[in-house]
């Protein structure tokens, strides 16, 4: 009997319970149900495709409740390759490094030599497709003078703001092609120039100069930004987007890279002074108008002739005569070995500031 007494009180004080959590005020039954809403809400708006959400948020609380924070890894006899997962979305990251992190892909840098020869032929024939030739001729307030103040003064902004080489080619280059297509107002060169440079270091830059660092250079309000950004618009459309026009410096490096890969022990060093004496050279020849009208290739294999020899014929080096004719590399030649004697009679010292561009 006092078993059963037991368990009749037992049974009273379940249902006591039971009928205490059943009579809730409906305040409290209104702020669970609208809090399940808004868990809903949430996860509908990050898992559209499932729809019984509440059972899979329960399953998921569940799965991540039962594993341990921290497990040690079981030993296996044999390695498991591991599978690299889907980078999780808080990472901010673009979706070229994305893709390029879920692949499981390795290249080999010493293939890279194999298309270098290709490379140089594919840019040695479009060279010619965006060359801007004759480009202040339609102009009506640029001249050569104004182009070379303007040229001087975005190298500058370019050595301050510590960019490669290649952005300055490629900067001066866009300008020019921009004079040969529209007629620009002295008032915006130095937007112009900007917007070049900021799309130039774009495509060059591994870490592009931001907007605002730019418009310190001239001195104006952060409120510049969108005629800045309306500018590489519209300099864009211009071009037709196409900015793989090759410059004389690349053209320069691939001279250069051949010689000294077939030259002796004894002359690399030799030729890498010259490699950095031509580059310093080919800076200035920018701001030459009348050079900025020579093939890039032409212009390249010209200096670098005149660096390492007096003599124009070298075995195996000189490019076929489809390429140019020999009065316009005499013409080119002849111009280079001025332009380099006036700058040596200029500066003394070209060669002690040329080991500044010594890679």
């Amino acid at each position: 009997m006092g078993n059963k007494r037991k368990r009749d009180k037992l049974t009273e004080e379940e249902t006591c319970q039971s009928k205490r959590c059943n009579t809730r005020s409906p305040s409290t039954v209104r702020e669970s149900k609208e809090n399940s809403v808004d868990v809903n809400r949430k996860i509908i708006r990050h898992y559209p495709d499932y729809k019984n959400v509440h059972i899979f948020h329960a399953n998921l609380i569940s799965e991540f409740a039962s594993k341990p924070v921290y497990s040690e890894p079981e030993p296996c006899a044999t390695p498991v390759r591991q599978t690299q997962t889907e980078p999780s979305k808080t990472l901010r990251c673009s979706k070229r490094l994305m893709r390029l992190c879920s692949q499981e892909t390795y290249f080999d840098l010493g293939e890279i030599d194999t298309y270098r020869d290709d490379t140089f032929c594919y840019k040695l024939s479009i060279e010619e497709v965006h060359l801007p030739i004759r480009c202040l001729q339609h102009q009506t307030q640029m001249n050569e003078v104004l182009r070379l103040a303007l040229v001087k003064w975005i190298t500058d902004v370019h050595h301050r703001l510590y960019l490669c080489q290649e952005t300055l080619f490629k900067t001066v280059n866009i300008i020019d092609r921009f004079f040969s297509l529209v007629d620009v107002h002295t008032e915006s060169l130095q937007m112009l120039a900007l917007a070049s440079l900021l799309i130039a270091s774009k495509y060059e830059e591994v870490i592009p100069p931001g907007i605002d660092e730019l418009l310190e250079e001239i001195n104006v309000k952060k409120n510049y930004r969108i005629l800045l950004k309306k500018f590489e618009r519209f300099i864009l459309k211009a071009i037709s987007f196409n900015l793989s026009h090759p410059t004389s410096l690349y053209f320069l490096e691939y001279y250069a890279d051949v010689c000294i890969r077939n030259a002796d022990l004894s002359c690399i060093e030799a030729l890498k002074n010259s490699l950095a004496t031509c580059r310093l050279v080919l800076e200035l020849s920018l701001q030459d108008y009348q050079l900025s009208q020579i093939k890039p290739s032409l212009l390249s294999i010209c200096l670098w002739l005149q660096s390492i020899s007096n003599s124009k014929e070298v075995s195996g080096f000189i490019l076929p005569n489809e390429h140019y004719s020999p009065s316009a590399f005499n013409d080119c030649f002849n111009k280079v070995r001025w332009l380099i004697s006036s700058l040596r009679r200029r500066y003394p010292d070209l060669d002690t500031i040329s080991k500044w561009y010594k890679s």
